[in-house]
């Protein structure tokens, strides 16, 4: 069978309708950002998935090892929300991961450095940080 301009297969066609109609990515991609424009630090957290990210929360590494965090509560998908950010912020890389639930209550933590885990199993915020940066 020969596909020519214009034709697709009906597995593709399928697949492309879902998407359509998904409205957005499927599950949960939550990125976050530090804004100092507004003369505050803070962390944007942005919901680009198709999933509302559960109980969102966040750890920050600061100086001497001390952590600093706190809880956005609920992101549905396309939405933002601001966190502040602690004044004394170690200098150079910023260490911050931030956590949350699917709907099957599966844990997902991203950290700034740009990774991604799903978890099945509880752990805390501390041992979510050294997993990430560990």
């Amino acid at each position: 069978m020969a596909l020519g301009p214009g034709s697709i297969p009906p597995q593709g066609a399928r697949a492309f309708v879902r998407e359509l109609l998904r409205g957005g990515t499927a599950g949960m991609s939550v990125s976050a950002i530090v804004d100092e424009t507004s003369g505050a630090s803070e962390l944007e957290f942005t919901n680009d998935g198709g999933e509302t990210a559960v109980a969102l929360r966040y750890i920050v590494a600061v100086r001497d090892g001390e952590l600093s965090g706190g809880s956005v509560g609920n992101v549905p998908p396309g939405a933002s929300v601001t966190a502040p950010l602690p004044s004394a912020l170690a200098e150079g890389d910023v260490k911050c991961v931030w956590m949350c639930s699917d709907a099957r209550a599966r844990l997902h933590v991203w950290s700034y450095n740009g990774r991604h885990k799903r978890l099945k199993k509880p752990v805390t915020d501390e041992e979510c940080l050294r997993l990430m940066y560990g």
